[in-house]
């Protein structure tokens, strides 16, 4: 499915590349035929179209990140469905991940890092004071858009994002999340707030000035860490 949407349409969409993969979906550089310009198409893999609950998962996505207009939130354009197949149309970004930047220095320097993370920061601020809380802070959802005064630090994939104020979905026996940046409330299925997001956040400048995770080994080994463990210092690993 991935390679056959390639040179074609999605409703108003003529998809062109592929630039990456998810646990649920692909995005796409793809052409808006309407407006005329390229954009990021994320489009759900079509054996979740049956589900009612992932397709209103993904359309969720857009409508929370649409509604949160900040300089360092990827810009959502428009939500769809096209031939049984959802998509997601953003604004293209330009550059690379955090993710990608810290695979090719492996640690880096706290100068660095706080031109990545002071951005971030106030882009979670900002969410938070608006009852959202993300759920999935980790490098390869923080884009580094390449522009004219330098990287622009970008806070990506509100797909699993929840709003404080509304029920929300659930998904009953899966962990949503990635582990080796989650906080021990969201492991254990507790409720969750703001602090959620803070603490991955510790977790992914943990992982910039050490070169490595904060806890190490297999998923249960790592997941186990965050419950009942105690990382090591930074200073330990780091002087």
């Amino acid at each position: 499915m991935l390679r056959s949407l390639l040179n074609q349409r999605l409703g108003r969409y003529y998809i062109k590349e592929l630039l990456g993969r998810g646990g649920m979906a692909a995005v796409y550089r793809a052409t808006d035929t309407v407006l005329q310009r390229d954009v990021a198409l994320k489009v759900l893999y079509p054996q979740y179209g049956d589900d009612a609950s992932q397709v209103e998962r993904f359309k969720r996505e857009a409508v929370t990140a649409a509604a949160l207009e900040h300089p360092n939130i990827v810009p959502v354009y428009d939500v769809g469905e096209h031939d049984g197949m959802a998509y997601i149309a953003m604004k293209l970004l330009r550059g690379r991940t955090f993710q990608e930047r810290l695979q090719e220095a492996g640690a880096i320097g706290l100068d660095e890092l706080l031109v990545v993370l002071g951005p971030v920061a106030g882009a979670l601020d900002y969410a938070h004071g608006r009852g959202v809380i993300h759920r999935d802070i980790k490098p390869g959802n923080i884009f580094l858009s390449a522009e004219a005064e330098g990287d622009r630090p970008v806070l990506t994939d509100f797909g699993i994002a929840k709003q404080l104020d509304a029920p929300g979905l659930t998904t009953t026996g899966a962990l949503i999340g990635t582990p080796d940046y989650m906080a021990p409330e969201q492991i254990a299925g507790r409720p969750i707030d703001a602090r959620a997001d803070i603490y991955a956040l510790g977790m992914v400048a943990f992982r910039a000035l050490t070169g490595r995770r904060a806890f190490e080994g297999s998923t249960q080994d790592v997941l186990l860490g965050h419950l009942y463990g105690r990382a090591p210092l930074l200073s330990e690993l780091n002087p």
